[in-house]
């Protein structure tokens, strides 16, 4: 003890000795001896007093251990309930997590903090909101473009390109003939689906108009047409199909 450098002894440290150097106290020890002695202090009562001799929990934090099982049905032992039920829904198998478990495990880790999705609306909000968005201007359409072009039939109308007369805008319109066969709760949802989905990632849908038993519904333009089109016509490179998936992936998940 005396041979020790001064101060580098506790005299509280080990019990009625008080022969222990501080630099050999763990760090964590310490605080908590520095949190005692501030709190006897301010209260007048220590910890041995408090709590019968036994010092309150420092910095506590519960650590899930987690390692390559091959015996197991996921590949990994210790996985914590959630995150196992995470595993076993993404379907990555119990092979592909044995060659890559660290990957397996980020993912697992990313998925469970920060990729959390929002609650679902209710329905009745959902309701309320398609109500609203749904509305049909009960004009003729046709002087407000020019340049109808038809580009393409479905089962229930006719599409056409143009140009906006107002503004220049490329459009894309969408003719239905409505009769009494036509299913107009089907329509009045679609048409507020593509009203609410206001994303950079998904076709803008930008009005509708009734005239003369027909639907006349106007959106956006895409330059290169329908990406099925774009698919049987060109091969794509693979840097051009990774954008494709991103951006279809982007619109998903709005």
């Amino acid at each position: 003890r005396n041979s020790l450098p001064e101060g580098s002894v506790s005299p509280s440290s080990a019990g009625a000795d008080g022969n222990i150097p501080t630099f050999l106290i763990p760090t964590n020890q310490k605080a908590v001896r520095a949190e005692a002695a501030k709190r006897a202090h301010e209260t007048g009562v220590t910890d041995g007093e408090e709590d019968g001799g036994i010092s309150r929990p420092f910095n506590f934090q519960h650590v899930t251990h987690v390692q390559v099982d091959k015996r197991t049905s996921t590949g990994f032992g210790g996985l914590p309930d959630e995150w196992r039920k995470m595993l076993i829904s993404s379907g990555i198998s119990k092979e592909e997590t044995l060659v890559n478990p660290q990957l397996v495990l980020d993912v697992l880790e990313f998925r469970a903090g920060a990729c959390v999705r929002p609650p679902p609306p209710r329905a009745r909000d959902v309701s309320a909101a398609q109500k609203r968005a749904c509305s049909f201007e009960v004009q003729d359409p046709a002087p407000l473009f020019e340049g109808l072009v038809q580009v393409g039939k479905g089962s229930s109308g006719l599409v056409f390109s143009g140009v906006m007369k107002d503004g220049g805008r490329k459009i894309a319109v969408k003719k239905l003939d409505l009769n009494k066969q036509t299913d107009i709760p089907s329509l009045e949802n679609e048409i507020a689906m593509m009203s609410l989905s206001k994303s950079d990632h998904i076709v803008e849908y930008l009005g509708s108009y009734m005239w003369e038993n027909q639907l006349w519904i106007v959106m956006e333009a895409m330059a290169y047409g329908a990406l099925c089109d774009v698919l049987s016509e060109t091969e794509l490179r693979e840097p051009v199909i990774a954008y494709i998936c991103r951006e279809v992936c982007k619109a998903l998940a709005f």
